[in-house]
């Protein structure tokens, strides 16, 4: 029974690596098909490629000069503007210096005409108002006077008169 048994193990395992064999040869003629049809496919994309690099070669050659140019232009502007910062930085600071300076002016003006007029007020509006009140009083005290007189003249008419008034009654 062993030889039964041997012949049946070599006879399935001649068959599964007959299987095997067969196996391997479609896979190898499938993938020599496929690598038929897969070539031209591949070596049109290549050439795609290929043309498409050297027009972006071209094109990156031909924009290197502008990038670099405008990297100058970028790098003058900068300069350009900081300049232009640094002098109206200048021009602010000479303007506040400016208007400082003008203010002290304003100031002392000021301060000068406060003194005038408080100099005028004393040396000759005083003495201007105490003239006024004083010859108010004078025309005050002459109109009390006066009129006392005046009073007593008209007291003294009227007085006649009423009598006289009387008389003719």
């Amino acid at each position: 029974m062993t030889d039964t048994l041997m012949v049946v193990f070599v006879g399935v395992l001649t068959f599964a690596v007959l299987m095997q064999s067969l196996l391997f040869l479609l896979t190898f003629l499938s993938l020599r098909r496929l690598n038929k049809d897969l070539l031209p496919q591949v070596q049109k994309l290549t050439k795609k490629t290929e043309e498409t690099l050297v027009v972006i070669t071209d094109v990156a050659e031909t924009i290197k000069p502008v990038a670099q140019k405008l990297a100058d232009s970028a790098e003058i502007m900068h300069d350009r503007v900081v300049k232009v910062d640094d002098f109206l930085g200048e021009i602010v600071e000479r303007s506040r210096r400016e208007i400082a300076g003008i203010e002290d002016t304003l100031r002392d003006v000021t301060q000068r005409i406060r003194g005038a007029i408080d100099g005028l007020s004393d040396t000759i509006l005083m003495p201007v108002t105490r003239i006024n009140a004083l010859t108010r009083a004078i025309r005050v005290a002459a109109g009390v006077l006066f009129r006392r007189r005046e009073k007593e003249e008209t007291e003294d008419v009227s007085s006649t008169r009423s009598r006289n008034d009387t008389i003719f009654f």
